[in-house]
């Protein structure tokens, strides 16, 4: 069954955190399985990558894979131009390949923006809750400057006057600083955060990925900032980092880090903005992927991209879970 899925993906529009090179690299070829529906000439007509990983003694089941934003689901598109119809049957099929899944103690993910069902996993009785990201469609860097908060070109400004950014740096700088933004908000730091290492490998090998890093100037010289003019200046101290993925339609802002000197001197704009030219020079969308993280959230919002929407869904299915949900609820209250 997944060589069919091998197939969709090399043929159809299908997200890059979908692909099955993320997923047999970070998961294993065995680690992750596939609800699918095929037709009567065993043609694939819809199609969900999930994993069961074990968290806190219960089973979770995520149509992600690991340090993924957004889970994705296949349907196949119909010869048809009524929307009525188009509806009914991803509908249909969405229902058909989450009533296929194992049973599991928790299912939760994030669905991806561009998949627009919801109905079906309120019919599944699962909590859906709405998320946001922010989205630059065609991004312009001078308009995006000229239009983004005041505030932002100063933290900008200030950025750049301080710090040298370049394409690549140590994936274990990256790794720390994004467990380091785990522990500051005192929250177990995700197994999956040893991949990141693999992941970036990964991506790059496949050009589908990059990582930025934000410098102290030093005084030896560097290979090269990410636009891949040589420097005199080269690079000190690394202060913050951001691993960069993209496809055919979108560059999202993955995962990033910073330490104390970099919350300093605002290396996180100085990586947003490079991120940004960086999907304007490819002509592709930009993702901030996300965060709702009150610390997070402004610094994208001052961006100044429209605000998307996305589905994250929750499901305690076991008696155990069940339970553990209700007193979180009632924790919440009293």
């Amino acid at each position: 069954m997944k060589e069919l899925y091998y197939d969709i993906c090399r043929k159809a529009e299908v997200p890059i955190q979908a692909q099955p090179f993320w997923w047999d690299a970070l998961c294993g070829a065995e680690g992750w399985q596939l609800s699918a529906v095929q037709d009567e000439s065993g043609a694939l007509q819809a199609a969900m990558p999930y994993r069961i990983y074990r968290r806190r003694g219960l089973r979770y089941l995520s149509a992600a894979p690991p340090l993924a934003t957004y889970g994705w689901i296949y349907t196949a598109s119909p010869k048809t131009d009524r929307r009525h119809r188009l509806y009914a049957r991803r509908r249909r099929l969405t229902l058909a390949l989450l009533r296929q899944l194992p049973a599991v103690d928790v299912v939760h993910f994030n669905v991806h923006p561009d998949f627009g069902e919801l109905l079906a996993f309120r019919q599944m009785k699962w909590i859906c809750r709405m998320r946001m990201t922010y989205v630059f469609d065609a991004p312009d860097a001078s308009l995006i400057h000229a239009r983004m908060a005041s505030s932002a070109r100063n933290h900008l400004r200030r950025a750049r006057e301080a710090l040298r950014c370049e394409q690549g740096g140590s994936a274990q700088d990256l790794s720390r600083f994004y467990a380091d933004a785990f522990r500051r908000r005192k929250l177990r730091v995700p197994e999956e955060a040893r991949q990141i290492g693999l992941l970036r490998e990964l991506l790059e090998k496949e050009g589908r990925g990059c990582q930025l890093s934000a410098f102290l100037p030093g005084s030896h010289r560097s290979g090269g900032d990410f636009t891949g003019s040589q420097s005199s200046v080269g690079a000190g101290k690394c202060v913050a980092a951001c691993l960069l993925v993209w496809d055919d339609r979108r560059l999202h802002f993955l995962l990033s880090g910073q330490d104390e000197e970099g919350r300093k001197h605002r290396a996180m704009y100085l990586l947003i903005w490079e991120a940004i030219k960086l999907a304007a020079r490819k002509g592709l969308a930009f993702d901030f992927d996300g965060s709702m993280l009150p610390e997070v959230e402004p610094v994208f919002r001052s961006f100044g991209a429209r605000q998307q929407p996305y589905l994250n869904v929750f499901a305690p299915m076991s008696l155990k879970a069940r339970v553990l949900y209700a007193l979180s609820l009632w924790s919440m209250v009293h």
